[in-house]
């Protein structure tokens, strides 16, 4: 049949579209990089932003064949791109993500240079590198038995929360209306985007257009955005479940897709070149967000 996104037969059947289980070596601290190793040839080689990084998350990125190698929160971007990395990923961490200005200022240089997964607090960093604002939350968001609801597929996921602080989303930038449902103006809540089920663009200062992907039903925060422009994806929750809800799992997996669609995997399996690759162009070689090949683009409207 058709080809499927990696996502979308993660999402519709579970894990089976990840690599074969590989184990992780013994990480002390960040204080100096380690590597985590796949078990199997890791066609990925991912630093990781330590920020706090949960166990859990190494072991998702070493499970979709990621080489992981942790670096601490305030390396230079340079030091990084020198290790010639397939993707940098930015970790969950404690607290307000406004004094962690070398981890926001290292994510303004990677973004467009590499592909960039971002979770938690990197999800934050994220915003604050494009220019959002972020606030400190009426209520935090503890434990694991929160409702996220996907704006391009209208699935609701359970989803594991640790957090106090989000992302503003209108302060990111304007609406572009005919990709916002036609709306001009931003709403009052986000729950507006959830009750017209639209997942509204903005275009920012400098990176293109971003997506509003996931919206937290309890109370209407952002908890997923994607760049339509470049290839890189965040989300405030926990998709790693340790402890907690799966659901979310194939975001893991969708971060390899796009490592893989972006450039040549270092096993030397067959990938596109980087410069020659088009983050909204699909397969028929149409633009705009619906042909995006990276998931925060894609409807992911067909499932398998």
């Amino acid at each position: 049949g058709a080809s499927v996104p990696l996502w979308q037969r993660s999402l519709a059947s579970g894990n089976d579209a990840g690599c074969q289980s590989g184990t992780l070596a013994p990480s002390p601290c960040s204080t100096c990089p380690v590597p985590l190793s796949h078990s199997a040839p890791s066609p990925f080689r991912v630093v990781v932003y330590d920020c706090g990084a949960k166990y859990g998350i190494l072991q998702s990125l070493v499970r979709v064949g990621c080489t992981v190698e942790l670096v601490p929160w305030d390396t230079p971007p340079a030091e990084v791109l020198a290790r010639e990395p397939d993707g940098v990923f930015f970790s969950n961490g404690p607290g307000d993500p406004e004094p962690v200005e070398a981890t926001t200022a290292a994510a303004r240089e990677l973004l467009g240079r590499v592909p960039v997964f971002g979770i938690c607090l990197g999800h934050q960093i994220l915003g604050r590198a494009v220019g959002a604002q972020t606030e400190k939350l009426k209520f935090g968001h503890r434990g694991g038995n929160h409702p996220v609801m996907d704006l391009r597929t209208n699935k609701v996921e359970i989803t594991t929360q640790n957090h106090g602080f989000g992302v503003v989303f209108e302060s990111v930038g304007p609406l572009i209306p005919e990709l916002s449902g036609g709306e001009a103006s931003h709403p009052a809540s986000l729950l507006s985007w959830v009750e017209r089920r639209v997942a509204p663009v903005v275009e920012t200062a400098q990176y293109g257009r971003l997506q509003l992907t996931h919206v937290n039903l309890n109370d209407g925060t952002p908890e997923g955005m994607a760049f339509l422009d470049l290839p890189a994806f965040c989300v405030q929750y926990h998709p790693e479940a340790s402890p907690g809800p799966s659901d979310a799992e194939y975001l893991f997996d969708a971060f390899a897709e796009l490592m893989r669609s972006c450039g040549e995997p270092h096993d030397g399996s067959a990938g596109s070149s980087v410069t020659a690759f088009n983050p909204t162009a699909g397969a028929s070689g149409s633009l705009g967000p619906a042909a995006s090949p990276f998931p925060g683009a894609h409807a992911r409207s067909e499932e398998h």
